[in-house]
């Protein structure tokens, strides 16, 4: 969480405190150096979607002389996307940041896939290969959101469907596309419904890859009565590893207000 604000202390507090974080960092650099094959940053290396010139260059400059390959899965706090926080670092020959089309629970699954891939052995170029095509033909996100307002704050959906969408009261299923963009999977008139009925799509959409090896995240800011309910349907579906997370950064802005997203495998 480079660069926090750290807004509930002083001034002088929250930049002691940021000084510290980076001297935490240069020592796990330091002591990298020589003595691991690759390094893993699974998620929120930084606090938010801004970075000072002064962090950029700090971390460019431990990476380059880390040496060893190093991999960034980026979290919710510090999301890929083509002109965000990651397009403003120049990082070295050595690191690569890679796009999870989402985050939610994808950062992790990326991270495991990452770290699977480094045990056998495998290159550098051989793991961003494999990784990549991991994120786009191997894992999947759905969401269900008790609110549009951030549909439509975002311009994701216009603000006439938005307006009509809620005076009828429809809670919409939507999902990941392979280019990181979101496209409709189904709709209902109440929240259990669409929670009920986004499990169901799930299940069929990894039955014919063994459930039961796959692997499965859901995230919520504050609705584990909802997230418990669509794990039992998946739980009943075959598959084999459910985790239920209590999320924050980029997630609590679409899953507040009893909004979940289901991270998976298949």
């Amino acid at each position: 969480h480079l660069d926090s604000p750290f807004s509930g202390l002083s001034a002088d507090a929250a930049e002691a405190r940021r000084r510290e974080s980076r001297a935490v960092f240069t020592s796990m650099m330091t002591y990298a150096r020589g003595n691991v094959d690759l390094i893993l940053i699974a998620g929120d290396l930084l606090d938010t979607s801004y970075v000072t010139q002064s962090t950029a260059k700090f971390l460019s400059d431990e990476f380059e002389k880390v040496g060893c390959p190093v991999f960034i899965s980026p979290g919710n706090h510090d999301p890929y996307s083509p002109d965000g926080i990651w397009s403003k670092i120049s990082l070295p020959d050595n690191v690569h940041v890679f796009n999870s089309l989402a985050t939610s629970g994808l950062e992790s699954l990326i991270a495991e896939k990452i770290k699977e891939l480094g045990d056998s052995g495998a290159d550098f170029n051989t793991i961003v290969s494999t990784v990549e095509d991991f994120i786009v033909n191997h894992t999947a996100l759905y969401f269900c959101l008790e609110s549009l307002d951030v549909l439509n704050q975002n311009g994701r959906l216009y603000a006439m469907a938005a307006t009509i969408l809620k005076k009828i009261k429809l809670k919409l299923i939507c999902e990941r596309t392979q280019e990181g963009s979101v496209k409709l999977a189904g709709q209902e008139f109440s929240a259990n419904r669409a929670l009920i009925k986004m499990a169901t799509i799930i299940a069929n959409e990894v039955k014919d890859s063994n459930p039961s090896e796959q692997r499965i995240i859901l995230s919520h800011v504050c609705c584990e009565d909802k997230a418990k309910l669509v794990a039992e349907k998946l739980e009943s579906a075959g598959f084999g590893s459910i985790e239920i997370v209590k999320a924050s950064g980029l997630n609590s802005v679409y899953a507040a207000n009893g909004g979940l997203i289901v991270s998976f495998t298949k």
